[in-house]
């Protein structure tokens, strides 16, 4: 089980273990000026391994994973530049929709390093300029 704990200024992510006992394994903190949103975090999919972080106005937003050890860890960030009010994942958690305050829904599509190099040496080496790449599942 993961629980996620969200205050006006930090936020943590807790799991139980085979013990039964909780173990925090992430905390993420928030701009601490009164007139700053504060910090939001998702569980993707929903209960799911990946946690998406929110923080400040301009919404620096944080991707962690499982590491090869099972702790959690920062493996991408990105800044939105618009306040996300919420955010909507796809069932198998690869892709995000961030609704944005006072703009458009944004979407993202998570992949691996090895998936990116993939579709770029794919698009090289199509011979007509911007034709589709095949779908990969992502995998993070």
């Amino acid at each position: 089980r993961t629980l996620m704990r969200a205050a006006t200024w930090e936020l943590g992510i807790w799991r139980r273990a085979q013990a039964g006992d909780w173990h925090k394994v992430l905390s993420r903190c928030g701009p601490c000026a009164a007139d700053e949103p504060y910090i939001n975090g998702w569980l993707v999919p929903a209960g799911g391994p990946l946690c998406v972080t929110t923080a400040g106005r301009e919404s620096l937003l944080w991707i962690h994973a499982p590491d090869s050890q099972g702790r959690l860890i920062r493996k991408a960030e990105c800044a939105v530049g618009q306040l996300v009010l919420w955010l909507y994942a796809s069932p198998d958690g690869h892709s995000l929709r961030l609704v944005l305050e006072g703009s458009e829904p944004l979407v993202l599509q998570l992949a691996t390093v090895a998936e990116e190099a993939a579709r770029s040496a794919d698009a090289s080496a199509s011979p007509v300029q911007g034709a589709p790449r095949p779908a990969v599942p992502p995998e993070i």
